[in-house]
């Protein structure tokens, strides 16, 4: 072995060790969370909350809606569950609505212990496109019912 081998592995050690420093030093975040700027349109920028005549509008809107199409869901995913291991279930409707009255969200929660997760699951893709008569406002309700 050479009088300058201990050298070099010191300095490849000391490389290495520079190496993982400034790489590990690079990913750490930095303490402040970058700074946005607002979108340009104000009704984005600001959450605001719609009214209660038309939250309360919504509601009784939305609950009409749902218990019209609610035989069409049991049609799709009640009565086309396997009847030995369904049952029947209690879950919730979660809606949002567009000023003019479209749907832009809709989901379904089961309630645990109070539903079926197969019937559940199958709502989840028939409960979609949903409208009410225009609130005037964005408006979100959530709409208890059963199956079947």
């Amino acid at each position: 072995m050479s009088r300058s081998t201990p050298i070099a592995i010191v300095i490849a050690g000391l490389c290495i060790a520079l190496a993982i420093y400034f790489g590990l030093r690079a990913s750490v975040p930095d303490s402040a969370p970058p700074v946005h700027a607002p979108p340009s349109d104000p009704a984005v920028a600001l959450e605001v909350k719609p009214s209660a005549a038309a939250q309360t509008r919504a509601i009784a809107d939305a609950g009409k809606a749902v218990e019209a199409a609610r035989a069409g869901w049991a049609a799709k995913c009640w009565d086309t569950a396997d009847p030995t291991t369904r049952t029947p279930g209690k879950y919730v409707a979660a809606l949002a609505f567009e000023a003019d009255g479209k749907s832009t969200i809709s989901g379904v929660t089961e309630l645990r212990g109070e539903s079926d997760p197969n019937v559940a699951q199958c709502l989840r893709q028939v409960v979609v496109g949903l409208t009410i008569p225009a609130p005037g406002e964005r408006v979100s309700v959530e709409i208890p019912f059963a199956l079947p």
